[in-house]
């Protein structure tokens, strides 16, 4: 099985027989990816690339950018994007979206804004106020906007992001209270 520090993980489906998972290893609690794929009933693990160096707290999520054939991480506050070549991942380098305390970014979201050619990642910030950033790629690497707030009202949580090709809208699914 694979080894996480803790239940905290993302997958991402990159072909019908291959995923990328993103979690907190059991190795320092940092945040690693590892691309996986099945065979019948049998799932095959490839090399754990580690892309955070420090132990942090953190939800990582991961997505596919079929667009662009990359994929896109968050974790405590901090996105990349890599490649694939077979089952080897290469990884850009390592940009701040936003400032991160502790687990407040709990119940992010990514997603890729194919009209606009931007990512939005959304979160909580550490007055549970309902926030995003764009990010922009160039190559492997991300660069971010400031922080937008959504919701300073009531106290977010649980939120997911969706892009609808067919309207070209982003949709921001959220809880509060």
């Amino acid at each position: 099985g694979l080894q996480a520090a803790t239940e905290s993980f993302s997958v991402a489906r990159i072909e019908d027989n291959k995923f990328a998972i993103l979690f907190q290893n059991s190795s320092g609690n940092k945040c690693a990816c590892i691309i996986a794929t099945l065979s019948g009933t049998n799932l095959t693990k490839h090399t754990e690339v580690e892309l955070s160096g420090t132990n942090e707290t953190q939800t990582p999520k991961i997505m596919w950018d079929s667009t662009n054939s990359r994929l896109v991480a968050h974790y405590a506050g901090h996105l990349r994007t890599g490649t694939l070549s077979g089952n080897s991942q290469t990884w850009g380098s390592e940009s701040s979206a936003f400032s991160y305390s502790g687990s407040t970014t709990s119940f992010s979201d990514i997603a890729y804004d194919v009209s606009a050619d931007r990512y939005i990642i959304c979160f909580y910030n550490s007055s549970n106020q309902g926030c995003y950033v764009l990010g922009t790629r160039s190559g492997n690497n991300m660069s971010v906007s400031s922080v937008y707030v959504f919701q300073s009202t009531s106290a977010v949580s649980h939120i997911n992001v969706a892009y609808s090709p067919e309207i070209e809208r982003i949709a921001i699914i959220y809880n509060h209270s």
